[in-house]
Protein backbone atom coordinates (compact mmCIF):
# COMPACT_ATOMS: atom_id res chain seq x y z
CA UNK A 1 0.00 0.00 0.00
CA UNK A 2 2.73 2.33 0.84
CA UNK A 3 4.29 1.34 -2.55
CA UNK A 4 1.37 2.31 -4.28
CA UNK A 5 0.98 5.45 -2.58
CA UNK A 6 4.71 6.71 -2.89
CA UNK A 7 4.69 5.98 -7.01
CA UNK A 8 1.58 8.06 -7.33
CA UNK A 9 2.97 10.64 -4.50
CA UNK A 10 6.02 10.89 -7.50
CA UNK A 11 3.78 10.71 -10.51
CA UNK A 12 2.34 13.72 -9.19
CA UNK A 13 5.24 15.45 -8.31
CA UNK A 14 6.38 14.82 -11.64
CA UNK A 15 3.12 16.00 -13.34
CA UNK A 16 3.25 19.31 -11.12
CA UNK A 17 6.94 19.96 -12.76
CA UNK A 18 5.77 19.36 -15.99
CA UNK A 19 2.95 21.97 -15.42
CA UNK A 20 4.91 24.50 -13.73
CA UNK A 21 7.49 24.34 -16.99
CA UNK A 22 4.41 24.90 -19.30
CA UNK A 23 3.35 28.10 -16.73
CA UNK A 24 6.31 29.39 -17.05
CA UNK A 25 6.81 29.15 -20.78
CA UNK A 26 3.33 30.78 -21.58
CA UNK A 27 4.29 33.26 -19.20
CA UNK A 28 7.93 34.17 -21.14
CA UNK A 29 5.63 34.17 -24.50
CA UNK A 30 2.80 36.40 -22.95
CA UNK A 31 5.15 38.92 -22.03
CA UNK A 32 7.38 38.71 -25.05
CA UNK A 33 4.16 39.31 -27.27
CA UNK A 34 2.83 42.11 -24.76
CA UNK A 35 6.57 43.63 -25.00
CA UNK A 36 6.07 43.44 -28.39
CA UNK A 37 2.89 45.08 -28.72
CA UNK A 38 4.41 48.43 -26.99
CA UNK A 39 7.33 48.55 -28.81
CA UNK A 40 5.13 48.40 -31.61
CA UNK A 41 3.62 51.29 -30.46
CA UNK A 42 6.52 53.43 -29.42
CA UNK A 43 7.67 52.39 -33.00
CA UNK A 44 4.47 53.90 -34.71
CA UNK A 45 4.00 56.87 -32.65
CA UNK A 46 8.31 57.87 -32.76
CA UNK A 47 8.20 57.31 -36.09
CA UNK A 48 5.22 60.14 -36.96
CA UNK A 49 7.07 62.68 -34.63
CA UNK A 50 10.09 61.88 -36.59
CA UNK A 51 7.92 63.03 -39.83
CA UNK A 52 6.40 66.05 -38.36
CA UNK A 53 7.92 67.00 -35.20
CA UNK A 54 5.15 69.53 -34.52
CA UNK A 55 2.64 69.65 -31.95
CA UNK A 56 0.53 72.23 -31.21
CA UNK A 57 2.28 75.18 -33.36
CA UNK A 58 5.19 74.23 -31.59
CA UNK A 59 8.26 72.74 -33.81
CA UNK A 60 11.10 70.63 -32.13
CA UNK A 61 14.17 69.66 -33.34
CA UNK A 62 15.20 66.42 -31.08
CA UNK A 63 13.57 63.24 -30.44
CA UNK A 64 14.65 61.00 -28.16
CA UNK A 65 12.81 57.78 -27.16
CA UNK A 66 12.85 55.93 -24.13
CA UNK A 67 14.86 58.53 -22.53
CA UNK A 68 16.19 56.84 -18.96
CA UNK A 69 17.27 57.94 -15.59
CA UNK A 70 17.93 54.96 -12.97
CA UNK A 71 14.49 55.70 -11.37
CA UNK A 72 12.55 56.87 -14.83
CA UNK A 73 12.11 56.14 -18.37
CA UNK A 74 10.08 58.36 -20.78
CA UNK A 75 8.68 56.93 -24.16
CA UNK A 76 9.04 59.67 -26.05
CA UNK A 77 10.53 63.60 -25.74
CA UNK A 78 11.13 66.04 -27.90
CA UNK A 79 13.02 69.41 -27.19
CA UNK A 80 13.65 72.75 -29.03
CA UNK A 81 15.57 74.73 -26.30
CA UNK A 82 12.65 76.37 -25.14
CA UNK A 83 9.90 73.22 -24.92
CA UNK A 84 10.05 69.89 -23.89
CA UNK A 85 7.49 67.57 -24.79
CA UNK A 86 6.82 64.37 -22.40
CA UNK A 87 4.82 61.84 -24.21
CA UNK A 88 3.61 58.04 -22.60
CA UNK A 89 2.86 55.63 -25.15
CA UNK A 90 0.64 52.78 -24.76
CA UNK A 91 -1.11 50.10 -26.80
CA UNK A 92 -4.52 50.97 -25.04
CA UNK A 93 -4.26 53.61 -22.57
CA UNK A 94 -6.60 52.81 -19.31
CA UNK A 95 -7.19 55.08 -16.67
CA UNK A 96 -4.99 54.33 -14.55
CA UNK A 97 -2.47 55.00 -16.74
CA UNK A 98 -3.14 58.61 -17.39
CA UNK A 99 -3.51 59.12 -13.65
CA UNK A 100 0.19 57.79 -12.59
CA UNK A 101 1.23 59.28 -15.78
CA UNK A 102 -0.22 62.93 -14.56
CA UNK A 103 0.49 62.17 -10.98
CA UNK A 104 3.66 61.00 -10.65
CA UNK A 105 5.61 60.99 -14.29
CA UNK A 106 4.90 64.73 -15.16
CA UNK A 107 5.83 66.49 -12.32
CA UNK A 108 8.88 64.21 -11.81
CA UNK A 109 10.72 64.72 -14.93
CA UNK A 110 12.37 68.08 -14.10
CA UNK A 111 13.62 66.25 -11.05
CA UNK A 112 14.78 63.67 -13.31
CA UNK A 113 16.17 66.02 -15.87
CA UNK A 114 17.37 69.47 -14.72
CA UNK A 115 19.18 70.27 -17.92
CA UNK A 116 15.38 70.82 -18.61
CA UNK A 117 14.73 73.15 -16.02
CA UNK A 118 14.15 76.47 -17.70
CA UNK A 119 11.71 74.65 -20.41
CA UNK A 120 8.30 74.91 -20.55
CA UNK A 121 6.36 71.18 -20.35
CA UNK A 122 3.72 70.12 -22.44
CA UNK A 123 2.43 66.71 -22.09
CA UNK A 124 0.47 63.75 -24.37
CA UNK A 125 -0.58 60.56 -24.39
CA UNK A 126 -0.44 58.13 -27.40
CA UNK A 127 -2.45 55.27 -27.83
CA UNK A 128 -3.63 52.67 -30.47
CA UNK A 129 -7.11 52.23 -28.27
CA UNK A 130 -7.66 55.42 -26.16
CA UNK A 131 -11.14 55.19 -24.70
CA UNK A 132 -13.23 58.09 -25.06
CA UNK A 133 -13.34 58.62 -21.04
CA UNK A 134 -9.38 58.58 -21.28
CA UNK A 135 -9.07 61.27 -24.13
CA UNK A 136 -11.61 63.64 -22.24
CA UNK A 137 -9.54 63.56 -18.71
CA UNK A 138 -6.35 63.80 -20.86
CA UNK A 139 -7.83 66.69 -23.03
CA UNK A 140 -9.05 68.39 -19.08
CA UNK A 141 -5.83 67.76 -17.59
CA UNK A 142 -4.07 69.69 -20.63
CA UNK A 143 -2.97 67.36 -22.67
CA UNK A 144 -2.33 66.52 -26.02
CA UNK A 145 -3.80 63.17 -27.29
CA UNK A 146 -2.01 61.35 -30.19
CA UNK A 147 -4.06 58.09 -31.90
CA UNK A 148 -3.57 56.12 -35.23
CA UNK A 149 -5.53 57.75 -38.08
CA UNK A 150 -5.82 56.04 -41.20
Amino acid sequence: MFKETDKKFQETAKQLQETKTLINDIGRKYGGLSNNIGEAGEEFFFRGFENNPVIGKIRFDKIVRNMKTDDAEYDIVLTNGNYVSVNEVKHKFHTESLAKFISKKIPAFRKEFPKFKNCKIIAGIAGFVIPEKVKVKANRAGLYVFTQSG
